[in-house]
């Protein structure tokens, strides 16, 4: 069976929020591991 998603192609308003919800997991990441290799003292 197809998988066939019921979501409507996404407006300019909806794709923004997802690229900035993705800078913000980004930099989440990035801060986070930066402590991670700061705290292994590498």
């Amino acid at each position: 069976m197809p998988f066939k998603p019921h979501i409507k192609i996404p407006n300019e308003k909806t794709i923004k929020t997802f690229e900035d919800t993705d800078k913000q997991i980004g930099l989440t990441i990035s801060n986070n591991t930066k402590e991670i290799f700061n705290k292994l003292g590498t």
